[in-house]
């Protein structure tokens, strides 16, 4: 019998929210799958060419059918209020012709001048050019106006049945889980995370996000006057029936707490700046922030962080924090990485730094990369702090955060009759993670801490062998495939690999099943166990 599956990281209900305002015959629920309806004439018919440039796919991915047809069980949802620096054209010069192209694809109308058209946002995200407008010209608080209302929106669906008869169900604890799963196996658990702290404040000016965009926000002087308000959310999220498991301190975009790591392609880059504080470390309005999200005394819930898109130097400040503080350092208190990857090219967090200030960019490009190797990924340093504190990494499950550049090109470049050996290549990949943190560990338990976490309707570049959350179980028996074969993690010309001799080391003498087990179910559920209390 076929086990369990499970996600520690999906956006089921972001793109169903963000057409809520739009004409009713383009809405839709989190249940169903729905292809992206884009309203542009012109740009629905290059909605390939759209796709192929942006590195997204233009369907839903997680939608709760697609997640239990696909035999999850247990899914981690990720509420994502959408940040108004991604309406906002990147002000940077440029070439004449990206100018002119920025210039097309921007609003020219007094007070918006420098936004981003809707019909542009629509074609590559999906959400409806009403529910952009709202979110461009209407919304003042991210947290009233959007976070509050999509977590109301996945409410109303609680206790509703899917298409093959199941049960969603939203929980506030592992013991609601375990007692849902017992009582009806029939059934799709649901536990809430955030991306982004920005989502429990208020929206910035247009103004600040134009002027902004290559402020360093370096030695800076303490500000605190928004933490009333931080605080004021999160006790408010920390009081709701179905409580925040995680969420990230950062998204995409500067939001005055930190610094977050670069995210977005060129293509991306060239529309959207992320220049604004990228690369500092966490500032002291944002440590408050971390300490009141764990405060977990006197009743109080505890909202673990999730390292995720933190930049190398945040990523390094708040293991200090959580290794010499106090009040801090004898709670346990586990790192979580809910979707990403690993490096192999760089040990320490200081290497990480270096190359998140320097070379970023370049090593984005070494055609000899196996691995993703960018600083938005995961150094050894920060695998040993995972390990440490009994933490988790969920393995992305995007063509462009787990493999390079070259790599994912040879993949795209197979023909149609070479499926086998593209989906073996996509097995080899996603392995070439998994056995990159035993790698680093070196001890059996290293498997323990290791799970998927897809960030299905994330915007991601999805594996051709994965499309949705209904393909998870194909992806898990290339890998089976894989793992049973003579075949090594490695490629000609490349600069990774694993012999296999060595992997069959790895594996401490777990069978290929025992591991796919753990990566795909066991492990999810073992953390939420040990912390979703």
């Amino acid at each position: 019998m076929p086990h369990p599956f499970a996600d520690i990281h999906c956006h089921s209900t972001t793109k169903p929210f963000l057409t809520q305002r739009g004409p009713e015959e383009f809405r839709f629920t989190p249940f169903e799958f729905a292809e992206n309806h884009i309203n542009s004439w012109l740009l629905s018919r290059l909605k390939r060419e759209i796709e192929k440039a942006t590195e997204i796919r233009l369907a839903t991915q997680s939608n709760f059918d697609n997640l239990y047809a696909g035999g999850h069980r247990v899914v981690i949802i990720s509420l994502t209020p959408p940040e108004k620096g991604f309406f906002t054209m990147n002000q940077a010069d440029d070439t004449f012709w990206d100018d002119a192209f920025k210039t097309l694809l921007a609003v020219q109308q007094v007070p918006y001048t420098g936004t981003i058209k809707a019909s542009v946002i629509n074609a590559f995200t999906g959400f409806c050019e009403e529910d952009i407008d709202y979110g461009k010209y209407i919304t003042t608080s991210y947290f009233k106006d959007l976070l509050v209302p999509e977590y109301e929106f996945l409410k109303t669906f609680d206790g509703k049945k899917g298409k093959d008869g199941y049960t969603l169900h939203l929980t506030g604890s592992y013991t609601e889980i375990e007692n849902i799963l017992q009582n009806d196996p029939n059934s799709l658990c649901v536990v809430l995370s955030i991306e982004g702290m920005h989502s429990l404040y208020y929206v910035p000016g247009f103004g600040d996000l134009l002027n902004n965009q290559t402020t360093t926000h370096k030695n800076e002087p303490p500000n605190f006057t928004p933490l009333a308000k931080y605080l004021l959310n999160i006790d408010t999220v920390k009081s709701w029936e179905h409580p925040p498991f995680f969420i990230t301190l950062y998204h995409h975009i500067w939001n005055g707490l930190g610094g977050h790591a670069r995210s977005l392609n060129r293509l991306m880059t060239k529309l959207i700046n992320q220049e604004e504080g990228i690369n500092n470390g966490i500032n002291d309005l944002g440590k408050e922030v971390i300490r009141r999200l764990l405060f977990a005394k006197n009743n109080a819930k505890r909202i673990l962080l999730d390292v995720k898109h933190m930049s190398p130097r945040s990523r390094k400040d708040y293991y200090n924090m959580l290794l010499t503080e106090a009040e801090l350092k004898d709670e346990a208190i586990p790192v979580i990485c809910s979707h990403g990857s690993v490096v192999s090219k760089r040990k320490t967090l200081d290497e990480m730094v270096l190359l998140s200030d320097n070379d970023d960019w370049n090593e984005l490009d070494d055609s000899t990369n196996f691995l993703h190797e960018c600083s938005i990924n995961l150094c050894e340093e920060d695998v040993q702090m995972i390990f440490k504190t009994k933490g988790i990494i969920g393995i992305q499950l995007d063509e462009k955060r787990i493999a390079g550049i070259e790599i994912i090109k040879i993949i795209q470049n197979k023909v149609p009759e070479n499926e086998d050996e593209v989906n073996q290549q996509y097995a080899k990949v996603v392995l070439a993670n998994m056995f990159r943190i035993v790698q680093i560990i070196q001890q059996k338990e290293a498997w323990d801490i290791i799970a998927i976490g897809s960030d299905f309707d994330g915007l991601i570049n999805h594996l051709d062998c994965c499309p949705s959350a209904a393909d998870v179980p194909t992806l898990e028996q290339l890998m089976l495939q894989f793992l049973n074969s003579d075949v090594a993690i490695e490629q000609a010309g490349f600069n990774y690999s694993i012999p296999k001799a060595e992997m069959q080391a790895l594996m401490f003498g777990l069978s290929p099943q025992q591991i796919m087990e753990k990566v795909f179910y066991n492990n999810a559920v073992a953390f939420l166990k040990n912390n979703y209390k």
